[in-house]
């Protein structure tokens, strides 16, 4: 999909909900529109195999259209294309290249030897595979960036959606003591590859939808997922979260937000954070990439002293 360079987010955020896969993004040049304005263009790529190809494409055109008519995006051009699966497995590592994710914390390719982190700054290498997320995605910056300053070493996270792992990843590498879950089991299958090549131990990754009941009280619960996902899963969240315990949730954009915020509140939990465009004010560039994508922390009280 090419779209103009400020609907950049949305189309990955369109395209990788759709087809469950990661998204390459390369510059596809410039177009000149109406009085010789020039947009500078993005190509947003996504692979799947042959045999979904067909239901992703269907996904894909019925969320372009209501993002469209929502005016989430602009400018777009749609184009399906037959390529190997072999050479796509290995041809996509060329458009993915190190993020300074949040302050002090870069996520960088798994086969890239040649990055050297500024003194004092951590490290997360990820190989994703097929599975979704490469740090790339707005939501996933907002989710990181609320995150952080609430662990701390021991503290125990869950990571609800976790994907290829970056934000449970992200967590350990601060000392916490982390659990994850996911549906799909090429995340699951990645996010434990992805612990491994990190020398990190989960406690605990579980193909789930939620939150396994074994699972302990949590001091942070990240939810990098879609709106109406947090809105089903809004009570055992706020049951899973321990009190005085932090929940962050992302994935989702402004028009949703309402939404979302009321499914959590009406749960007994308290708004203490927004995430977004100035919540990642620590860098302009990333700023200005996250668009309409936000983030919420909320709070679970804390018991009342008997």
């Amino acid at each position: 999909m090419v779209v103009s360079a400020c609907d950049e987010s949305a189309a990955t955020a369109l395209l990788e909900t759709a087809s469950g896969a990661c998204a390459a993004i390369e510059d596809a040049g410039v177009r000149c529109g109406r009085d010789s304005v020039v947009t500078p263009l993005r190509r947003v790529i996504v692979h799947v195999p042959q045999t979904d190809a067909n239901k992703a494409s269907r996904r894909v055109k019925r969320g372009l259209s209501a993002a469209k008519t929502r005016r989430l995006v602009g400018y777009a051009e749609l184009a399906v294309d037959d390529i190997d699966d072999g050479a796509w497995a290995t041809s996509w590592r060329k458009y993915y290249a190190p993020i300074h994710i949040a302050p002090g914390l870069f996520i960088v390719p798994s086969w890239d030897r040649t990055f050297v982190a500024p003194p004092k700054s951590a490290v997360v290498r990820l190989d994703p595979g097929m599975a979704f997320g490469t740090g790339q995605h707005a939501s996933t910056q907002v989710a990181v960036n609320l995150l952080l300053p609430y662990v701390k070493r021991g503290s125990i996270v869950i990571d609800v959606g976790c994907g290829s792992g970056i934000i449970a990843l992200s967590a350990a590498r601060k000392g916490a003591r982390v659990y994850a879950t996911d549906t799909d089991p090429i995340a699951v299958d990645a996010i434990r590859a992805n612990f491994k090549a990190n020398r990190l131990r989960p406690v605990r990754i579980a193909r789930a939808a939620g939150i396994p009941k074994s699972f302990p009280k949590a001091d942070c619960i990240v939810a990098n997922i879609t709106a109406p996902v947090i809105e089903r899963l809004a009570p055992a969240l706020a049951r899973a979260l321990g009190h005085g315990g932090a929940l962050i949730t992302s994935g989702f954009v402004e028009g949703s937000a309402r939404r979302v915020r009321r499914a959590l509140e009406t749960q007994g939990l308290e708004l203490v954070e927004r995430g977004g465009r100035a919540q990642l004010a620590f860098e302009e560039r990333r700023a200005r990439i996250t668009g309409r994508w936000r983030g919420f922390v909320h709070r679970k009280p804390a018991r009342a002293n008997a």
